[in-house]
């Protein structure tokens, strides 16, 4: 299988809005050209308590593109920790039912600051009609979908480009070495072709960015071990 999309590389302005970002990017190929800065204004990245950014959740863009862009989207999970894997069998609306449950009890299995938001999230983006595929992460599946156009995806950052954890420093609003405090890093990328088992793809990253080639199970391994947060996960869409 030869597939390779046709998406121009974007790179990201600050270190925490990679996923407007790939946003961005990704859209573009369906000829919808907002700007990293303007999905900002409008998705923008969550924050601490302390001001430490937290990022931008996939389920956050899913739901502004339902609502502003009218497109289907769907996310496809493979998370643990959150979502229970039982639920491949349930509904949509069954689906919905259990996260608003989780919202409003939380979950054991994930107690960081960061799920609460992602549960948050995901109740959102269901109630305005996203779907969840709760799945499997496979070379099937992404050559599946690579058929149908660009991915969005969150790998590890850490693990694709065996980088250091890093803290994150308020003054100067950027994040620095630290590998024995620091945290992992989840990162936002546009999976845009495969070829001869390596995947092509774009990362805003302005250290480690550009276009680049993976072989598919260091890509495979990269989306799956985001599980640290739970948001192993892809976006498509749908026009």
């Amino acid at each position: 299988m030869n597939i390779q999309h046709e998406v121009p590389l974007m790179v990201q302005s600050s270190s925490s809005n990679c996923v407007q970002t790939s946003t961005s990017q990704f859209l573009s190929f369906y000829g919808i050209h907002d700007s990293p800065e303007t999905i900002e204004a409008v998705v923008p990245v969550r924050a601490s308590a302390e001001g430490k950014p937290m990022g931008t959740l996939f389920a956050d863009i899913g739901t502004w593109l339902i609502k502003t862009k009218r497109l289907s989207v769907t996310m496809h999970v493979f998370d643990t920790q959150i979502i229970d894997r039982s639920w491949t069998s349930m509904t949509q609306d069954e689906i919905k039912q259990e996260v608003s449950m989780m919202q409003k009890q939380g979950v054991s299995t994930a107690r960081t600051p960061y799920a609460p938001l992602l549960i948050d999230a995901y109740t959102s983006f269901l109630k305005v009609g996203g779907e969840l595929n709760i799945t499997k992460c496979t070379n099937d599946l992404l050559q599946k979908l690579l058929q149908k156009g660009p991915i969005l995806a969150i790998i590890s950052f850490n693990y694709m480009y065996d980088y250091h954890r890093a803290s994150y420093n308020t003054d100067t609003k950027e994040y620095e070495a630290d590998t024995i405090d620091g945290k992992a890093i989840e990162h936002a990328v546009v999976i845009t072709g495969y070829k001869d088992r390596s995947y092509y793809y774009n990362d805003p990253d302005s250290e480690k960015g550009g276009q680049h080639t993976v072989k598919d199970d260091v890509l495979i391994g990269a989306i799956c071990t985001a599980q640290l947060n739970s948001d192993n996960y892809l976006l498509t869409i749908e026009k």
